[in-house]
């Protein structure tokens, strides 16, 4: 759950740097297009930044011991006594979860008002529109329905149309619902709502260029801009609403402004992302830090039932580099006492699933990298499969109990004992 936390908190923050990117340096520019592309890259790259994982450094194949891989269930949990318990980050991930949930009940309810508008009025279509009546003076679009009411002027009615024309075809409903999504998922973030009216404020201020330039009228559509503004309702967050006071002002301002040379100011976005990915870069090595532990883990107390499951799943070679002095591959490679039979009870015995892990259902691989020295101990133990899905409880799991592992029978290279890297992979699985 911790990850899912984090992943969420830091993909808000991309959002709030995207947003402060577009509000100082674009929303007064009048290149619309890109703007729009500016905003729909933001949303998508805001979401998926928090999802990439860097490579390792490739050097070398680093072998994967023989046996495997080995999945440990939570049939035994070495943790203290059951107790009810409640943490913080219990209680965060309610109330997170608990805004979510209104969210969706929100937006349902105001997809079900637009379908239930549709379903008591008449429509007639109209090339690429379906044009209905309403008992208001209001109008509004949503995807290909335009929506009028029945006593807007009819001198009117032609300029709203072509307004509603332009929404239609360049799918800016599309916008709607994915940022209307978006503000389910980060509704505790400010910067989400921002989003929300810079794409309302671009997709209106689009469509009154358009209609402006196919006309060469301004002022009159200025005017009946103003004359749809006077005792209209609000529409549904999901529709387009062709004349809401709260954009009345701007819109005209824009209409009227003279085109801006401001292209040079798109260049700025290079920085902006350029800054996301070395915020994500500082993130992951700060969780790597958290999740990597040094040679001596902190003990544990080991589980004393032996009931873990344990299954042989293909498993391919990984790429890590190698320490100076170390072999991956020699004449003799080291052994665990009792051989693979030996290894398997080991690991079952002392893996512990984490009680953390299991109770917010975590699962997933940790693949365990380790030297065999001279004399057989285990040393260096460190998690190097930077792309695993893993929690941070998990991989230390992994790490505490390869830590805990007696001597093996060195790897011998020449007649001579030498050091030698192994890699465990352990698949943590909930039954």
């Amino acid at each position: 759950m911790i990850d899912t936390i984090l992943y969420i908190l830091e993909a808000n923050l991309y959002l709030a740097l995207f947003a402060l990117f577009y509000y100082f340096a674009l929303r007064k520019e009048k290149n619309y297009l890109a703007n729009r592309l500016v905003l729909i890259s933001s949303v998508f790259l805001a979401w998926t930044i928090p999802g990439i994982s860097y490579l390792e450094p490739l050097s070398s194949i680093l072998p994967v011991i023989g046996l495997e891989s080995i999945t440990i269930s939570p049939n035994a949990i070495a943790d203290s006594p059951t107790v009810l318990s409640f943490s913080f980050q219990d209680a965060l991930a309610s109330v997170y979860i608990a805004g979510v949930l209104i969210g969706s009940i929100v937006f349902i309810k105001r997809l079900f008002a637009i379908l239930s508008i549709l379903s008591r009025n008449s429509q007639n279509t109209d090339s690429s529109l379906k044009l209905i009546e309403t008992d208001s003076v209001e109008a509004w679009s949503f995807f290909n329905i335009v929506a009028l009411g029945k006593n807007i002027p009819a001198e009117n009615r032609r300029w709203i149309i072509e307004h509603e024309k332009v929404h239609v075809n360049e799918k800016h409903s599309i916008d709607k619902l994915i940022v209307q999504l978006v503000k389910i998922f980060g509704w505790f973030n400010p910067a989400v709502y921002y989003l929300d009216s810079a794409f309302e404020e671009n997709h209106e201020y689009r469509a009154d260029e358009v209609v402006c330039r196919n006309f060469s009228n301004s002022i009159t559509y200025s005017q009946v801009l103003v004359s749809q503004s006077m005792g209209g309702v609000p529409a549904n967050l999901l529709s387009h609403q062709f004349s809401k006071k709260s954009l009345l002002k701007s819109r005209i301002q824009m209409i009227n402004q003279t085109k801006q040379t401001g292209a040079i100011k798109y260049l700025f976005v290079i920085p902006a992302l350029a800054l996301a990915l070395l915020m994500h870069s500082c993130t992951k090595d700060v969780q790597t830090a958290e999740s990597i532990s040094s040679s001596t883990p902190r003990a544990t107390t080991p589980s004393t039932q032996n009931t873990q499951d344990v299954v042989f799943t293909e498993v391919k070679p990984i790429d890590q580099s190698t320490p100076e002095g170390v072999y991956e591959v020699v004449d003799k490679m080291p052994e665990f006492e009792g051989g693979m039979d030996g290894l398997i009870k080991f690991m079952s015995e002392n893996t512990v699933y984490p009680k953390s892990a299991s109770k917010s259902d975590e699962s997933g691989k940790v693949l365990v990298s380790f030297i065999i020295d001279e004399a057989g101990n285990v040393t260096e133990t460190q998690v190097v499969n930077s792309k695993s899905i893993a929690s941070i409880a998990l991989r230390n799991a992994a790490l505490e109990t390869v830590g805990k592992m007696p001597a093996w029978n060195p790897g011998e290279q020449d007649g001579k004992t030498v050091k030698v890297m192994m890699a465990l992979p352990i698949k943590f699985q909930l039954e």
